[in-house]
């Protein structure tokens, strides 16, 4: 059986619910037709990394979320909304999320779920207790990633481990490709039959929270696969797939095989993106083999607290899990010497305090390559 990809675009950039239930509709059919298989019970899966206002584009947006349940409700479905936001994931901090995006407001539409069962073991992982028994419907957000290059199809189901054991796992496996594994294993657990991309309003740079930049690019984006979905997703924004670990790691395992995507339309190229601002590890990614090896050393980021932004509310330092942050008499301060990068302080800062700091060669590479990404658009 091939994976299936495809890709609508919305020229307006409006999150109409009337609209996209429509694009829904066209794109539901087109991929998955008259799906008999799907459990009565469906779990919609978004990106709630945090409580932000949706022009922000760090979380799904609750249009897309809502429209989806309509169409799921109309065709028979009982519709359930969870996810575990950044941090600790608490129960009263995803109340706040699911209030501050109107998702409170459509009771009788869907039943947002809660932490408020025991979770479940299931291998070397620990999931929360609404991962199980319910169709997994997954609608990740389009957005750069500081760790992974990008946060999309597969990485999105991060997010059925509650809270602080997020934390640990990026402590226990700090690296990008070591992380790249624990991913595709979660995916290998759940592969969800539905996968639908917003991309209609991207997090793009310093992504996946407050220091990203949100752009408007008009995609949604439907697949049978997450890893189809983000394959294809790599080329639309001009990053080589087997640049972002976790694809590189699928190829490798033949997880995926380009010759048995099928991407719709067929002229589906006209809808890439020509300057796609991409994190930090993403365009170290792109360099040469040989002049990585002799320029590596150079390449370097690596996150800071901004001091004029900084709350000190002291989140980030609760939840970092090589407890790499220190209260000094100015603030806070991250001890280089200690951090592993995986910039789980990036992702729970909820003003945006922390940030990506790149060695000077890296950041002149940034430079021209956004320069040359605007030439070519242009």
């Amino acid at each position: 059986m091939s994976d299936k990809v495809l890709i609508l675009k919305r020229e307006d950039f409006s999150y109409d619910i009337d609209s996209l239930h429509t694009l829904l509709e066209r794109g539901f059919d087109l991929i998955w037709g008259k799906e008999k298989s799907l459990a009565k019970k469906i779990l919609i899966k978004p990106n709630l990394l945090m409580e932000a206002e949706t022009s922000s584009a760090i979380t799904t947006h609750p249009n897309l979320i809502i429209a989806l349940a309509k169409l799921l409700r109309r065709r028979g479905f009982s519709v359930f909304v969870a996810d575990n936001p950044g941090g600790f994931g608490t129960n009263n901090s995803l109340r706040s999320i699911y209030r501050s995006l109107g998702l409170d407001k459509y009771p009788d539409l869907f039943t947002l779920l809660y932490n408020d069962r025991p979770p479940f073991k299931e291998g070397e992982f620990t999931f929360s207790w609404w991962a199980k028994g319910f169709e997994i419907v997954n609608l990740p957000k389009l957005k750069t990633h500081d760790l992974l290059g990008i946060t999309a199809g597969v990485k999105n189901l991060y997010g059925l481990i509650p809270g602080v054991i997020k934390s640990k796992l990026h402590q226990k496996y700090p690296y990008p490709y070591e992380f790249a594994e624990i991913i595709l294993k979660i995916y290998d657990l759940f592969t969800p039959k539905i996968n639908i991309l917003d991309g209609i309003v991207s997090l793009e740079g310093e992504g996946p929270a407050k220091k990203g930049i949100p752009r408007k690019r008009g995609l949604i984006i439907f697949s049978n696969s997450g890893l189809a979905l983000d394959y294809t997703l790599a080329q639309l924004i001009g990053i080589l797939p087997e640049n972002l670990p976790h694809l590189k790691i699928a190829l490798e395992r033949e997880m995926i095989k380009e010759d048995l995507i099928e991407v719709y339309p067929q002229d589906w190229p006209k809808f890439k993106i020509r300057d796609f601002m991409p994190s930090s590890p993403s365009l170290i990614e792109s360099i040469p083999k040989p002049l990585l090896k002799v320029l590596g050393k150079f390449l370097k980021f690596y996150p800071v607290i901004e001091r004029r932004e900084c709350k000190r509310c002291q989140l980030c330092l609760k939840v970092c899990p090589a407890k790499a942050i220190e209260v000094i008499r100015e603030g806070l301060r991250i001890n280089l010497n200690n951090c592993i990068g995986c910039m789980c302080c990036a992702e729970v800062c909820l003003y945006g305090a922390v940030r990506v700091k790149d060695s000077f060669l890296l950041k002149t590479i940034k430079k021209v390559y956004n320069l040359f990404s605007q030439k070519r658009d242009n």
